[in-house]
């Protein structure tokens, strides 16, 4: 027997390769999660982000349901740690800048360093 469901809750321990990840509904309660290859790039973004999720879970023996099949994730609202700040700074994945180094890169040029955080702000 399957059934939808949608939960709420933090988004953890995202495995790429295995296309795994748990998520943390606030009862100390680890659903753990499966999803397809075209939600991998999401799933990635969005791991420690507070989430709704929907999806179709699998009945087990002893009427027990076993890991959640994701069908869609959408943040559901920042962290609530971050509101109780004075200046409270609201993370945005799809705003994220990276700043990657090869390990046979020189040394990090603190300028371009800090010319790739004022192009990020600007956008």
């Amino acid at each position: 027997m399957e059934r939808e469901i949608s939960m709420r809750g933090r988004l953890t321990k995202v495995n790429r390769e295995k296309r795994t990840a748990e998520l943390n509904n606030f009862g100390d309660t680890l659903i753990e999660l499966q999803f397809e290859e075209n939600l991998s790039e999401t799933m990635q973004r969005l791991a420690t982000c507070f989430v709704k999720v929907i999806g179709i879970e699998q009945a087990r023996p002893g009427n027990r349901f076993g890991p959640m099949k994701v069908r869609e994730i959408s943040v559901a609202w920042p962290s609530i740690d971050e509101f109780k700040a004075v200046e409270p700074k609201i993370f945005d994945p799809d705003r994220a800048t990276s700043y990657y180094q090869h390990d046979d890169d020189d040394p990090v040029d603190i300028e371009e360093f800090i010319k790739v955080i004022y192009e990020a702000r600007d956008r």
